[in-house]
């Protein structure tokens, strides 16, 4: 297996760049085009809890990532059209919380409402009048 011939290696603060080129049998060396890969490097120099903040704050951003994409994955496409601007978890699930707590309680309000206002009909059962609710 043939390794790509690095040309460049840049070192930056957090970053490392290596233009790399990566010929094919049927092309000359000045044919080969040549890309430029990015790889973050662990910040060096730092203190352990600075390292430590870093690690935890990854690990949330890939926690959110997943539980953003978990919800979304269980809308329907009109819905997550309309959802797909939301940019954590939390305000994701907050928003349709809210949304749906609303709803739940109108329906509730209007069954609350129907019994209420219902009044018994001596010609009929108590059950047949109860299935008709």
């Amino acid at each position: 297996m043939a390794t790509d011939p690095i040309t460049e290696v840049v070192a930056t603060e957090n970053q490392t760049m290596a233009t790399v080129q990566s010929p094919s049998v049927n092309q000359t060396m000045s044919q080969v085009p040549s890309f430029t890969v990015t790889q973050k490097m662990a910040p060096t120099g730092h203190s352990e809890g600075d390292i430590q903040a870093v690690s935890t704050v990854e690990a949330w951003k890939h926690s959110d990532f997943l539980c953003r994409n978990y919800i979304m994955n269980g809308l329907t496409y009109s819905l997550y059209n309309v959802y797909s601007t939301m940019k954590t978890a939390k305000e994701l699930w907050e928003s349709l919380d809210q949304k749906y707590k609303t709803e739940d309680a109108e329906a509730k309000k209007f069954i609350v409402g129907c019994f209420l206002d219902y009044k018994m009909v001596d010609s009929k059962t108590v059950i047949s009048q109860v299935q008709e609710l």
